[in-house]
């Protein structure tokens, strides 16, 4: 019963402390935020020993550093 009760404890505080942090982000107008110009890349069929290094490109489109 202890096992289950502290468990439970930990579970939620788990919990509030990631809807606080969420929440915190969404109300921070100065937070850093990354865009990319491109989200997917289709590498379609790469041939065996063939390089597979694509560069994503991205902007800080917030106020604070990244």
């Amino acid at each position: 019963m202890k096992y289950l009760l502290s468990l439970s404890v930990f579970l939620l505080s788990i919990v509030n402390l990631s809807i606080a942090q969420d929440q915190k982000q969404a109300t921070d107008k100065n937070a850093a935020e990354i865009t990319f110009e491109k989200e997917l890349h289709d590498y379609g069929t790469i041939e065996y020993g063939a390089d597979g290094a694509y560069a994503f490109k991205f902007t800080n489109t917030g106020n604070d550093p990244l």
